[in-house]
């Protein structure tokens, strides 16, 4: 892998990050607006860019193939429902003034999925020797 594919990955992933904790402080300053309104905007503006994105790269016979398989269905269903809760929750808390509660929820996850891996499925912890690997 090449540095330049590196810093760029890791330069996204700052953006990423600095996006993410922005957000709540922005969403404050929508205070007369609820969190339902924000929520079901974000859900109709995303629903349009998944769909013209799918038209635009010409994905959507793909989409539908997938969309005919009832497997496929329930998973799509209990992702939408697991993403819906997380955007309806990230915009909830911060109007109700609730964004350190969020924040330390959003810090403990990684930390709590990476204490289910080890308990639940035995994986083994490895030391990330960052130094060795940039």
């Amino acid at each position: 892998m090449s540095s330049s594919v590196s810093s760029t990955g890791l330069g996204y992933s700052i953006l990423a990050s600095l996006m993410f904790g922005l957000i709540p402080w922005y969403v404050q300053w929508l205070t007369p607006l609820d969190g339902s309104l924000l929520f079901w905007n974000r859900i109709l503006f995303s629903s349009v860019t998944a769909l013209a994105s799918l038209l635009l790269l010409r994905k959507f016979q793909l989409f539908q193939q997938l969309l005919k398989q009832p497997e496929n269905m329930l998973w799509l269903a209990a992702g939408t429902i697991l993403v819906g809760f997380q955007w309806w929750l990230f915009v909830w808390a911060p109007i109700n003034d609730l964004t350190t509660e969020l924040s330390l929820g959003y810090f403990l996850l990684p930390l709590t999925l990476v204490l289910t891996g080890r308990i639940a499925y035995g994986e083994k912890l490895y030391q990330l020797n960052f130094l060795t690997t940039v």
